[in-house]
């Protein structure tokens, strides 16, 4: 580390410390780096070199903006990635439930003598037993089904409200950028 690089660190870990002293703590929360807070903080200070405190308070104020910018950005693509991860679940689960259904018929007919003549009454002897076993099944295919269906209307709203929040920190950043 140069004799620079020292200096600048000597000089903005005091200026970090006061800041968040008196405009309050950084935004950063339990799951995020606090470096990767302070080094755009750091970084934006360098910039601009305010002269006074209201200058550093603005840039403080900038670097939250753009850290809660990122923060939504960051968040908007975790909520599509959750929402693909629940379907392709879903889609795992509705698979399996097929093939242990094609295995039971299977095993049901190898039990059959072979050679036997069945009658259409006797085909489909068990087949109401099987559509009562499946209406009397948990719910939860057809709860994934409706939660699909109605998540997509929450899932539009998330979205126009995670856009919304982004063009409002945009906006309201906006302001403190010219110093």
């Amino acid at each position: 580390m140069t004799d620079v690089q020292e200096q600048a660190e000597n000089f903005t870990a005091p200026k970090l410390a006061r800041l968040e002293r008196l405009c309050g703590r950084f935004p950063v929360l339990s799951s995020e780096n606090r470096q990767d807070y302070e080094e755009l903080l750091i970084s934006l200070l360098e910039h601009h070199t305010p002269r006074n405190f209201l200058g550093e308070r603005l840039v403080k104020y900038l670097a939250d903006e753009e850290w809660e910018i990122g923060r939504y950005k960051r968040h908007k693509v975790l909520l599509m990635e959750r929402r693909f991860r629940a379907r392709l679940a879903f889609q795992a689960y509705r698979e399996k439930a097929t093939q242990q259904d094609k295995a039971a018929l299977a095993t049901k007919l190898a039990e059959q003598p072979p050679g036997q003549l069945i009658l259409p009454e006797e085909a489909l002897e068990g087949v109401i037993a099987d559509i009562d076993a499946m209406l009397k099944r948990p719910a939860q295919e057809l709860e994934h089904a409706r939660a699909r269906r109605a998540d997509a209307g929450s899932r539009k709203r998330a979205y126009e409200r995670v856009g919304r929040r982004q063009r409002e920190a945009r906006r309201s950043g906006a302001c403190a950028c010219t110093l």
